[in-house]
Formats: C-alpha cells, structure tokens, sequence
C-alpha cells in the first residue's frame, strides 16, 4: 500500500466520518474532527462523557495527517520565512488596543475551563500525525473504519428515473456479506467473496461489492417506494453459507495433500530424535521431561502443518436496489 493509496483512503474515511477540511494537499491534511472521528481517534472518554453528561456543546480536535514529511517540512520551513518577512516589514508598527480575538471570560469554552484545552488554539497548533503503512495512528483509522463499516443499511437513490405520481418505486432487497477464506497449513493463502442474496427469491449473486460500487446510495429511504417481501435472515445466511461451502469444496485440494504429507515428513524426523533420546536416558525425571518436550513439539508441529479452511465474514449490509441484479 504506498503513499498516494494511503492518502486516499484516509481521506475517503474523513470525509465519511463527515470531518470539515480545512486544508487540503498532496503531502498533508489538515481537518477539523467530527464528533465520531474525534470519538474513535483521539482517546477522549472522559471528555465526550462530560459533554453527553452535560449537553455542552462539542469542541473536536484539529489534526494535520502528513503523507510526505519531507515536502511538509520544506512547507513549514517557507511559511516561516514568510512570516518572519512580513513581522519585519512592518517595523515597530504595533497596537496599543487589545488584540483581535483576544480570550475573554465571555469567550472562554468548557474546554478552556475544565480540560485546559482552547479551540482557537487548536486551529492554530493543529498536531501533525505522520501516516505511513505500519504506522500507529493509520492503524487505528483502519480499525475505526473497520468497527464502523461492519454492518451497512443503504437504498440505492432514484435519479433520472423517478416514479411517476402516484406510484411507488419497487425495491429488490439483498443481505450483502463479505467473506474472507483462509486455506492454512505450514503457508497461507487468503481469498474474498463478495456475495448477496436475494431477500425475495434466495438467489445469490458473486461480485456483489463490484456490481453495486458505482450506484448512488444512501441510509436514506427515498419517499413514494416500496420493499418487497423478505425472506428471514437465517434463511439468507444460510443460503450463503451453502454458496460459499460449495466453492471450497469445487477447488483443487493438492495443497491440503502435500501439506498433510510434509506434516507426517516432519513427524517422523523428531519421533527419530526423540525416541534416541528416549532410550538412552537413564534418569526417569529426565526421560519424562524429554516425552513432554516431544508430545508438546508433535502439537506444534500439527498446529503450523495440518491443512485447514477457515471462513469469516468480514462486514455484512442491506441494500435496497431499484434495479434488480442478474446472477
């Protein structure tokens, strides 16, 4: 994952988690928290506790992620020569009144006074958080993403097709779900499935996510519609369970088959080793340490070898399609 897609997708989950820009470039952001983003990223719960507690009005952070930091600090480095000119051209020309904006008891915010922290400064002041694949804070913006993508309820927008007066639009519903597979043994080798199904007739469709990635859609049910009948989730889960089972078993299974005799290769090399040891010990604490030590190395050996499949599904929706899919 280089720079550039990181970049990206950091701010595709700003702009999801509704955060305000307030400057936008190739090597930096600088945003203005949202209430979510700032739950999820900054480690506040004493704070957002006061604030639903209170009904105080929220006060967010103000971060500035950079993605190239060469180019960010070459940036920082002209605007303060910038900034030392312009103080310089203006001499001694000072003002004698106070300052613009200036913190009075009237403007002080329940930040200032229980938290010690000041908005305007923040803006000021913004923290800048390298982001890098590895890095902690990208880190934490996947797993944000991840907890709150985990389950979506969208309805694909009219546009040019809107129903005519007085008759309802028809949506077709499906439960989305996708699937990741891991085919372990000694090496790993993981596949994902995206797949739906039709909540009115139980027919799946494959490439879900690809079919449905450039409609318009929104948690927003759009007015003069209507939602076919839906058969129950359990029902839906399990006709894509039986989807998914089929496609596992309809793969080439060699790698389970040479994983399985690699296992048994390896357990005849320690057996060899150990029952030596075995036999030419005399001292019996010592000869049932080396059995335990043997049995323990034949449960690691199992565990790192034997061919396995394991499924999980990694988030799940509901989407409400105006047109309906074709398998």
């Amino acid at each position: 994952m280089n720079q550039e897609r990181i970049r990206e997708y950091v701010a595709r989950y700003l702009e999801a988690t509704g955060c305000h820009v307030l400057e936008h470039h190739p090597a930096y952001i600088t945003v203005r928290l949202s209430p979510e983003a700032d739950k999820a990223l900054m480690n506040r719960p004493y704070y957002w506790s006061f604030i639903e507690r209170t009904g105080a009005e929220p006060e967010t952070m103000t971060l500035t992620f950079v993605f190239d930091e060469e180019q960010f600090a070459r940036l920082q480095e002209q605007q303060k020569r910038g900034r030392t000119n312009t103080a310089e051209s203006r001499g001694a020309q000072t003002s004698s009144g106070p300052s613009e904006g200036a913190g009075g008891a009237g403007n002080d915010s329940i930040l200032a006074r229980y938290f010690g922290f000041s908005p305007a400064a923040s803006a000021n002041r913004a923290r800048h958080e390298p982001i890098s694949f590895g890095s902690a804070r990208l880190n934490q913006i996947f797993a944000a993403a991840k907890a709150g993508g985990s389950f979506v309820h969208l309805y694909e927008q009219p546009q040019h097709n809107r129903p005519a007066p007085g008759r309802l639009a028809t949506y077709t519903s499906y439960l989305a779900v996708n699937y990741k597979v891991e085919y372990v043994c000694d090496l790993k080798r993981d596949e994902l499935y995206s797949l739906g199904v039709c909540l009115s007739t139980g027919e799946v469709i494959d490439n879900f996510h690809e079919r449905t990635r450039n409609l318009h859609l929104s948690p927003k049910l759009p007015a003069h519609t209507h939602i076919n009948d839906m058969l129950s989730m359990p029902r839906a889960v399990a006709e894509l369970e039986l989807y998914i089972e089929r496609c596992v078993k309809a793969k080439d299974h060699t790698w389970a088959v040479e994983a399985e005799q690699r296992m048994y290769d390896e357990l005849d090399r320690i057996r060899t080793y150990y029952e030596e040891m075995i036999q030419n010990s005399s001292d019996p604490e010592e000869k049932t340490n080396i059995q335990q030590e043997f049995r323990a190395r034949q449960d690691e050996i199992a565990w790192q070898h034997k061919p396995r499949v394991l499924v999980s599904a990694v988030n799940c929706g509901i989407f409400h399609l105006l047109t309906p899919l074709q398998r």
